[in-house]
């Protein structure tokens, strides 16, 4: 049990230092549900473990938005933080 809960936290950490270019375009994705295209758009996550926490947003909504960021070369960071920014967002950063 605390085997999968400690793999379940480790995928967690590892979605949260996916980032998201910015100004992605949702709608381009084909295989993202409308729901999740619409909601992902207008929320604009900073990262995929943002995106994942999105109301409406399936886990294959996640692992769609995962292997095209895959696809565009674009990874998990090696090590971030998250800090608060002074409008209270919090965003990643580098360690």
């Amino acid at each position: 049990y605390i085997e999968r809960q400690e793999k379940k936290v480790e995928e967690m950490e590892e979605k949260e230092r996916w980032p998201i270019p910015d100004g992605f375009d949702y709608h381009d994705v084909e295989n993202l549900s409308y729901e999740a295209r619409e909601k992902l758009s207008k929320v604009e996550p900073q990262n995929v473990g943002q995106a994942s926490r999105v109301s409406g947003v399936r886990a294959s909504d996640v692992n769609v938005l995962m292997v095209l960021l895959k696809k565009k070369g674009v990874e998990p960071h090696a090590e971030e933080a998250m800090r608060t920014g002074s409008n209270g967002t919090r965003r990643a950063v580098a360690a």
